[in-house]
């Protein structure tokens, strides 16, 4: 009769080594890769919602206090103001309505805030820049960015330089009408993606208001 042999225990013990070891080059491998897709996708993600948060705010603020020269009637802002600032968070603003153009003196009044870590846009009432507060909650207003992918808030301000006597303060020029100003408004957006908050961005933009008022 042959004799039967096989591994020994020290054999099957360094055999067991290595296959551990190289499993677990693999699983690092899967690991590395997979936070890496994540972090790729919570960058594009991230991206891709302040790119269009900035695209839009800084769009409708170019738009502020715009109307015809001529065909449409006096402006309106000349005598009311076409924007307001409530906070730090939030703007009432108007322009003229493009597509409505016959009506004469036609306007739209809008609305841009942030709350509770949500971004905001609003379709407002004729006589909302008469507002003292601002509520996102109310008819009218739909989020302006995905509140399950991204949480933040908006930093705004308005800048007023008096053109006649640059040297001068300037508190306020939303309503002032007996001068000539030149404004800006800056606008931040703090945004951070909900599933990782350490994927974070600021942005922080300056944009001239086209239609300065003056007397």
């Amino acid at each position: 009769m042959k004799k039967q042999s096989g591994f020994t225990l020290i054999e099957l013990m360094i055999g067991m080594l290595v296959g551990l070891i190289v499993l677990s080059a693999v699983l690092y491998a899967f690991l590395s890769t997979l936070r890496s897709s994540s972090d790729l996708l919570n960058g594009a993600r991230l991206n891709r919602e302040v790119s269009a948060l900035s695209d839009i705010i800084v769009g409708e603020m170019r738009r502020v206090g715009y109307w015809p020269i001529i065909g449409e009637g006096d402006s309106p802002f000349g005598t009311s103001p076409d924007l307001k600032l409530i906070g730090s968070n939030c703007v009432l603003y108007s322009y003229f309505n493009d597509s409505n153009p016959t009506a004469l003196g036609a306007q739209i009044f809008r609305g841009i805030a942030s709350e509770d870590g949500v971004f905001y846009i609003g379709e407002l009432a004729s006589d909302a820049l008469s507002s003292t507060s601002c509520d996102p909650s109310a008819d009218g207003w739909a989020e302006l960015a995905d509140s399950n992918i991204v949480s933040g808030a908006l930093k705004l301000s308005l800048n007023c330089i008096d053109v006649k006597s640059p040297s001068t303060a300037v508190a306020s020029c939303e309503t002032a009408t007996d001068k000539t100003y030149s404004r800006s408004m800056q606008i931040g957006i703090d945004a951070e993606i909900i599933i990782d908050p350490s994927w974070s961005s600021e942005v922080t933009e300056t944009v001239k208001l086209q239609n300065d008022l003056s007397d």
